[in-house]
Formats: C-alpha cells, structure tokens, sequence
C-alpha cells in the first residue's frame, strides 16, 4: 500500500490554505491565498483582512490593488492540510 500523498507549500503558491496566525486572529483558522513561499516565511493574501483593515485604518472599502502579507515561520502557529486519503472513523465501524 502506498503511503497518501499532499502537495508541499511550493506546489500551493496561488491556492487557498487554512492557517491559524496571530497576525490575523490568535484563536480563529484563517483561509488565505498563498502567494509565495521563501525561505523566512510566506507571503498570503487575505481578502476579508484586506477589506476589514483598509475600511478601519484608511476609511476606504477598496483600492486598485490587493495587499499581501509576509508571515515570518514563527508567527504561523498552524498550517492546516489534507492527505488524497479518506477518513474513517474508528468508532463508527466499531473498532
């Protein structure tokens, strides 16, 4: 049997990913666009983020462009992924 497999956070850049961050939010799991991975970090997009932050701090509800966010590694507390395998669970087969 071999083992299930997932992408790695390269073959992600332009998708969207679930993350928990306190730059975002310290107890909610945050969907974001992963725009790039490098070394020190990634870079994210987060469209509520964008528009709540742009209304609050500059009173505006859109711009001509979309800000982007670099995460340093250590303030990215949870990365959330899937395995291409299903989930069953243990209790309601009766094992």
């Amino acid at each position: 049997m071999t083992e299930p497999s997932f992408p790695s956070l390269k073959e992600q850049e332009g998708e969207l990913i679930v993350i928990l961050s306190p730059f975002f939010d310290r107890l909610k799991l945050q969907r974001v666009r992963l725009v790039r991975v490098e070394d020190a970090g990634l870079w994210v997009e987060n469209h509520k983020f964008n528009v709540e932050q742009m209304k609050k701090t500059f009173g505006i509800s859109s711009t001509p462009k979309t800000m982007i966010f670099f995460l340093p590694w250590h303030q990215i507390a949870t990365i959330l992924g899937s395995l291409d395998a299903p989930t069953l669970s243990d209790e309601a087969l009766g094992l």
